[in-house]
């Protein structure tokens, strides 16, 4: 819609004008997304968008709407998606937990990761689109700006998943502890939803996340509280620099184990079922994994890198190559 670039750039970005005004207006927020369409396909949908109980169809679908196999737009049959998305690892981890009584938020099926475009094949799984959509974004742009890079990483992508997903199956505890996430923003009002949302879309679900707001003066409140979910708690300071606002929300922690997600990083639907599994099976006191490391040229993805370094206590003192968001610990660590 480059006739409302103005009105865009007001509201900060096109994901805010299109909840704000765009959904109301009739436009939809992707290609593959028809809006009024789902509304008049979806009576239900379309009454409890009426009563003011869901913002919009396209938030119900990705809440819903997907699991349940609704179609997005007249042209995509969603139980008809071809593939064979039940025989990924991510699926048989998911099977798995369907038969240890996990919560049934939890489909059976999910999408086969970096084979088909994922917004082509859309996929029923909502915990596993943000981060697919990532990662076709990704390649997508460094594929126009970095042809090499986006060759190179795609295969290890893939290897990646099938690890990160052996990884959660083998050291699927009995029980889940509970894990605190600790979230410090920072006037990331256009960000911090996708980071809430990663959270969301873990297949781990005994967790509480602490988003701690220091001093925005951006929609970072409105932005939260539109996530009505016991788990997540707000809390709001005066403007404290940074590792402050992080130490607070240290304080209110409950979990057995703490992590830290950054508003503007995302998480791996199997990041706490990986890392938390594994560190409740070995009893060590901290774990930290690799990460997907990344630069933005502007709108666009223009470097991309997969950081997985062994631990190495000397390389460690010369400089720090693990990332916060990578790391989970003990509370016993910080207690």
């Amino acid at each position: 819609y480059p006739q409302l670039a103005e009105a865009i750039g007001a509201a900060g970005s096109a994901e805010a004008h299109w909840r704000q005004i765009g959904a109301t207006s009739g436009l939809n927020p992707t290609a593959w997304f028809d809006e009024a369409w789902y509304l008049q396909a979806n009576p239900d949908v379309q009454a409890s968008v009426a009563r003011g109980e869901t913002p919009s169809g396209f938030q119900h679908w990705l809440a819903q709407g997907a699991a349940e196999l609704r179609s997005p737009s007249p042209g995509i049959d969603m139980a008809g998606l071809p593939g064979t998305p039940e025989e990924t690892p991510l699926a048989r981890f998911r099977r798995r937990l369907a038969r240890q009584a996990k919560p049934a938020r939890l489909p059976a099926k999910a999408p086969k990761p970096l084979v088909d475009p994922i917004l082509a094949r859309l996929t029923a799984t909502p915990g596993a689109a943000l981060h697919d959509a990532y990662l076709s974004r990704l390649l997508a742009d460094l594929a126009l700006v970095a042809p090499t890079t986006a060759q190179r990483l795609k295969p290890l992508l893939g290897a990646n998943e099938q690890v990160i997903a052996s990884m959660a199956l083998d050291a699927a505890p009995s029980s889940e502890p509970l894990v605190s996430i600790i979230m410090p923003s920072f006037n990331r009002g256009f960000l911090i939803a996708e980071a809430i949302q990663s959270v969301l879309d873990q297949t781990w679900s005994n967790w509480e996340l602490i988003v701690c707001d220091d001093g925005s003066t951006d929609k970072t409140p409105f932005v939260v509280e539109r996530f009505v979910d016991p788990r997540i708690r707000y809390l709001r300071l005066e403007k404290t620099n940074g590792a402050i606002a992080r130490n607070h929300g240290l304080r209110f922690a409950r979990g057995r184990y703490i992590a830290f997600l950054d508003s503007d990083n995302l998480w791996h639907p199997l990041f706490l079922a990986a890392s938390v599994g594994r560190l409740h099976q070995s009893g060590a006191a901290w774990l930290y994994s690799g990460f997907l490391d990344n630069r933005m040229l502007g709108a666009r993805f223009a470097e991309a890198e997969l950081k997985n370094r062994p631990f190495d206590y000397q390389a460690l003192l010369a400089r720090n190559y693990i990332d916060l968001n990578a790391i989970v610990i003990d509370r016993a660590v910080y207690d």
